[in-house]
């Protein structure tokens, strides 16, 4: 991906220029003042009410290509809405003048001029203001991101969304955390085959801020950084990291269509009836989706089961069985399960064994059909305690950076 269909595209010329010594220092029609070089921060895309992630910015210059120190630029909106601070600037010793934009509450295109004493030419700059909805930054692995939920975010059935993308070349575990001292977080994860995952709270009421572990097939998934109560805003930071892709310590993982696991039971694993041991991951499924797991090993006697997860008001999981299967023909123990998901909702998958303390090796795959359509109410439903958003419009088609 790394593709935009609408980019921050920002252009830096003669950068040498913005490194060389200082020149003269006045701000009048007799300032010295020849040209501009270094303009940055043309062209960006933004949700409306937000501020632009990059400045706008240019470097003065005088006759001998020196830049100015102290000449004054005037900053003004020639058409569509915006907010600049400051209206009036002061190049800097690099000769360099800035202005910080934030959009307004109108969709459209906005142009913003700087005015320079001395120079016929306006410097012009362009920026498209989009609704928030379709609209997400692009999340960088391994680097914090600071933000904020603002009532000028996307407003979905309440709540407000800030929403990041990024793409998976081949299948990868990630981690995504959200943290905040101002707001409850709330993770939600989307592909371009639906809903696939949902996190609260990293430890029922005493942790809670966000995170999910999930294994993806390779391609675009969108996050929907959100929170717990309606209409909270305040800051937060977000954080994408890649992981290990093994199933340890019966962590929640979540998992999408695609997926293939390669993986042991272990009696490290999760402990079940018997004493038997599993491996278990989780997937959102929306209705008329089709679920499809198989389990193989010559090691163990495999035995997928299925169950549907339920919150309950003290926050604790409580699982609701669909169906299991243990040896999918009669001449092979591997296992097959197909379930039909009727309503919105959210499963667990148990890969583990028919026999008592059996341990070793298998193979897994998460497949099937997503659903035919994204639902057509307007609020977040709720499962028990938990809420699911609705599928989101498609993936943003103007897209930041940071």
């Amino acid at each position: 991906m790394r593709a935009f269909a609408h980019g921050m595209f920002l252009t830096f010329t003669a950068a040498a220029a913005i490194a060389a010594g200082c020149g003269g220092d006045s701000s009048g029609p007799g300032n010295g003042a020849a040209s501009i070089t270094g303009q940055a921060g043309d062209s960006q895309i933004g949700p409306t009410g937000a501020p632009l992630d990059v400045p706008l910015s240019f470097v003065v210059l005088g006759s001998g290509g020196t830049p100015l120190q102290g000449v004054t630029v005037n900053w003004t909106v020639q058409s569509g809405s915006a907010f600049l601070t400051p209206t009036i600037s002061t190049t800097n010793a690099s000769g360099v003048a800035a202005t910080t934009v934030t959009l307004g509450g109108v969709i459209g295109e906005v142009e913003i001029r700087g005015t320079v004493a001395g120079l016929a030419q306006p410097v012009t700059f362009h920026a498209l203001a989009v609704d928030p909805c379709t609209f997400a930054r692009e999340l960088t692995f391994g680097s914090v991101f600071n933000a904020a939920l603002v009532t000028a975010d996307c407003n979905l059935g309440g709540w407000f969304y800030d929403f990041y993308i990024f793409a998976i070349a081949s299948q990868q575990a990630v981690t995504i955390n959200t943290a905040s001292t101002a707001i409850d977080t709330w993770l939600d994860l989307f592909g371009s085959q639906g809903y696939f995952a949902v996190n609260d709270d990293i430890v029922r009421t005493q942790n809670t801020n966000s995170r999910i572990h999930a294994i993806l097939a390779p391609g675009d998934y969108l996050v929907g950084a959100n929170s717990y109560s309606q209409g909270e805003t305040g800051a937060y930071t977000i954080l994408g990291a890649t992981r290990g892709q093994a199933l340890t310590a019966c962590e929640e993982m979540f998992v999408t269509f695609g997926v293939t696991l390669a993986d042991g039971i272990a009696t490290t694993d999760c402990v079940d009836a018997g004493p038997t041991y599993s491996d278990r991951v989780r997937i959102v499924g929306e209705p008329g989706a089709v679920l499809r797991f198989t389990q193989r090993s010559a090691a163990v006697d495999p035995v997928i089961t299925l169950y549907s997860v339920r919150v309950a008001q003290d926050f604790s999981d409580s699982l609701v069985f669909v169906s299991s299967n243990d040896d999918s023909t009669g001449t092979t123990t591997d296992a097959f399960l197909e379930h039909t998901v009727t309503q919105l909702d959210l499963f667990e998958v148990r890969f583990g064994t028919a026999g008592a303390g059996e341990t070793g090796a298998y193979t897994a795959s998460i497949g099937g059909t997503p659903a035919p359509g994204a639902p057509a109410a307007t609020g977040r439903p709720r499962l028990g305690g938990e809420r699911l958003p609705l599928r989101s419009k498609p993936l943003p088609v103007g897209r930041g950076t940071h």
